[in-house]
């Protein structure tokens, strides 16, 4: 239930929950004729985790939001081991990437050329650029891209291809 919802779902749940008790605590306070503030209250700022936690406890709600707490906790954690792929086969391609096209779009279409053209020689079913190799391309502009690129290929086992430079 509380595992599929997401971060903002459950702050405002806890929100929600905090507005309705204090709203309970105002009709309590006229049914006691209690006399009204003088000065307007102010606003509270949102509590912390801690905070949450502590006045959740007492309430009825409190081992959801204890819970659900918890879950968002899990959910920011990295993974401690990173899956390792196992890499099917391993290939170095030199991509000629230059194509006539308008001068604004030259170095666009070249990063889609060179998708284009990995998807096609490595039949993988997804390509990943690296970050280095798209600065490589990007790295003259948007008008004059590099003529080709020669790049490492290594398509695992899922089909999912990871493109590298080569130096």
């Amino acid at each position: 239930m509380t595992e599929n919802k997401s971060k903002e779902q459950i702050e405002a749940e806890i929100l929600k929950e905090a507005q309705a008790a204090a709203a309970k605590e105002k009709t309590e306070r006229k049914e006691k004729g209690s006399p009204a503030p003088l000065q307007k209250e102010k606003k509270t700022e949102k509590p912390t985790t801690k905070e949450k936690l502590e006045g959740a406890a007492g309430s009825k709600g409190g081992g959801v939001v204890k819970q659900a707490l918890e879950t968002v906790k899990t959910l920011r954690k990295k993974p401690e081991e990173q899956k390792e792929r196992k890499v099917k086969f391993e290939r170095v391609y030199t991509v000629p990437i230059k194509k006539p096209v308008s001068r604004t779009r030259r170095t666009r279409t070249a990063a889609r050329t060179l998708r284009a053209f990995i998807l096609k020689h490595s039949k993988a079913k997804e390509v990943k650029i690296e970050q280095e190799v798209n600065h490589y391309i990007w790295a003259r502009g948007y008008q004059k891209p590099p003529n080709k690129v020669r790049v490492s290929v290594s398509v695992d086992e899922e089909g999912v291809a990871t493109v590298s430079l080569k130096k």
